[in-house]
C-alpha cells in the first residue's frame, strides 16, 4: 500500500543498513550552486566555539580563528556573572521590646554557646539541640534528633511549636561545624558530612513547610571557610560549601524562611560567636573583615 518512491526508499534504506554499499548519486543528484549576500546580514554570534588551536591551519584560516577569539569575550561579557565582596560596617543588633525564642542547633566547638550567651543578655531565650549521640557537648541540650531518621524532624517541629510560649524568631543551624572532625574511614566522612551538612537542612525545611505553622521563623545556616573572599583564604572547607548552594534554593522555594547563609572565618576566632545574629543575604564574617556577596556583570 506503499507510495513506490517511498516503498523504493525504505528498501534502500534496509539494504544499506545491512551494510551493502549504494551509489546515491543516482538518487541525489549534483546541486546548483547559489548565491550569498556579499555584506554581513547576521552581526551577533550565539555559538559556543571551543578552544581554537592556529597551528597547521592555513593563514586565512587563523586569521578568522583569531578574529572569532577576540569578539567571545565581548559576547559573553553580559551572559556571565562573578561575586565580589563588599565590606560592610559591623553593627550591632538593636534589642527588641517583646523577647523572642531562638533554636541553636549547636555545634561542640563553642559557636552555639557564645551565641546562646549573648541572645540570653539581651532577654532571649535559647533551646539547644544537638544530634543524637553527640559527644563533647559544651552545654546541656534540650532536644537530640537521630539525623538518619527525617521523620525525627517533624516529630521536633511539632513538638517545638506546640510547646513554646514566645515568638520563635530564627533557627541558626551551626552543625555543619562540626564536621572538621572527621573519622579516617571515608564511607563513614560522607555520611556525617551529609547528615551535618546538607541532609539534616533539607529534613528540617520539609519539616517545617510541612507543619501547618503561619509564621515560620527565619533559618540562617552558619558555615566556617566555605568561600573565599580575598586571596589569602587558601583553605577552603569543600564540607560545608554545599551549603551555600543549599541556601540559595531555599530562598527561592520557600522565601518565607528568609534563608540566610553566614560563613565564619576558618581561624575559630572565639568572638565570632558573638556575631552570628541572622542578616539580610550571604554574609562572610572574617576576623577584619565583614562584607556581603554581590553579583556584578563580566563588564565589571
Amino acid at each position: 500500500n506503499e507510495p513506490e518512491r517511498e516503498a523504493l526508499l525504505h528498501t534502500l534504506g534496509e539494504v544499506y543498513r545491512s551494510g551493502y554499499p549504494l551509489d546515491w548519486a543516482a538518487l541525489y543528484p549534483v546541486g546548483r550552486c547559489v548565491s550569498v549576500p556579499g555584506y554581513a546580514w547576521q552581526r551577533q554570534r550565539y555559538w559556543l566555539d571551543g578552544a581554537t588551536t592556529l597551528r597547521g591551519l592555513p593563514t586565512a584560516s587563523a586569521q578568522v580563528a583569531s578574529a572569532s577569539a577576540a569578539h567571545a569575550p565581548e559576547v559573553f561579557a553580559d551572559w556571565l556573572y562573578q561575586i565580589t565582596w563588599q565590606a560592610l560596617e559591623t553593627t550591632t543588633p538593636t534589642p527588641t521590646d517583646k523577647p523572642g525564642c531562638w533554636l541553636l542547633l549547636a555545634d561542640t566547638e563553642g559557636v552555639a554557646e557564645g551565641l546562646k550567651a549573648r541572645l540570653e543578655a539581651q532577654g532571649e531565650t535559647c533551646i539547644l539541640v544537638l544530634p543524637y549521640k553527640t559527644s563533647r557537648a559544651p552545654l546541656m541540650p534540650a532536644y537530640q534528633i537521630d539525623l538518619s531518621k527525617p521523620e525525627c524532624f517533624h516529630r521536633f517541629v511539632n513538638d517545638i511549636f506546640e510547646s513554646i510560649t514566645l515568638p520563635c524568631r530564627g533557627i541558626v543551624h551551626l552543625w555543619s561545624l562540626n564536621t572538621p572532625h572527621l573519622p579516617h574511614d571515608m564511607t563513614a566522612a560522607s555520611e556525617v558530612i551529609y547528615e551535618q551538612g546538607c541532609g539534616s537542612v533539607l529534613a528540617l525545611v520539609q519539616a517545617l513547610v510541612q507543619s501547618g505553622v503561619q509564621e515560620l521563623p527565619r533559618l540562617c545556616l552558619v558555615t566556617r571557610g566555605a568561600q573565599q573572599v580575598s586571596a589569602a583564604d587558601d583553605t577552603l572547607a569543600v564540607t560545608s560549601a554545599p551549603l551555600i548552594g543549599l541556601r540559595r534554593t531555599i530562598a527561592i522555594e520557600h522565601p518565607e524562611l528568609r534563608c540566610t547563609s553566614i560563613d565564619l572565618d576558618g581561624t575559630k576566632a572565639p568572638q565570632q560567636s558573638d556575631r552570628c545574629l541572622p542578616h539580610c543575604g550571604p554574609m562572610m564574617l572574617r576576623q577584619k573583615l565583614h562584607c556581603e556577596a554581590m553579583c556584578v556583570t563580566g563588564h565589571g
